[in-house]
């Protein structure tokens, strides 16, 4: 793919991310519902806890005392990791063509690892409550772990990807 080819899909996507992300700022569960119901349903499995669906409110575990609403989503993550994807997906595709090819794969990849990220930050989340190490639950006690779990996931997931694109599709420079 040409360089003048990569700055209009760059410029495109930018744009396409921002308005996904300004767009994000009118959904209300329901349309969340896609991130949250996979999340809870592994939740559920994983702490052995039933979660009640409240409409409007989100999913709430009676026992733990935690209820998953729109702000624990993921939604903003998955918007984040499409940037990597994006730029991996410029830069190892030959062509527009193999771009497009590639594509549900990369949203798939995207999707499956926002759903892994978000159910480790609530498990994490739920364990240290658990534990008793986290003693006040601070909202930004709460956000420092979710930033450091989504950075974790969102740095193993580019590494993987980068290594996965480079094996698949080597480009060989000259030896001279």
């Amino acid at each position: 793919m040409q360089t003048r080819e990569k700055i209009i899909f760059t410029v495109l996507g930018g744009l396409l991310l921002a308005g996904l992300k300004l767009l994000l700022r009118s959904t209300d569960i329901q349309q969340q519902l896609f991130l949250l119901a996979p999340v809870s349903t592994i939740v559920e499995i994983a702490s052995a806890h039933k979660a009640q669906f409240i409409p409007g409110e989100g999913f709430f575990f009676p026992d733990l005392n935690v209820l998953i609403n729109k702000s624990c989503s993921g939604a903003s993550f998955m918007l984040t990791a499409l940037l990597p994807a994006g730029y991996l997906l410029l830069k190892y595709a030959g062509s527009i063509k193999q771009l497009l090819k590639m594509l549900p794969l990369a949203l798939l990849t995207v999707y499956l690892t926002t759903i892994l990220a978000n159910t480790s930050r609530i498990l994490t989340a739920i364990g240290l409550k658990q534990t008793g190490l986290i003693l006040n639950n601070t909202t930004s006690l709460h956000e420092l772990q979710g930033a450091a779990i989504y950075l974790f996931y969102l740095t193993t997931a580019c590494l993987l990807a980068e290594k996965w694109f480079h094996s698949k599709f080597k480009t060989y420079e000259n030896a001279a």
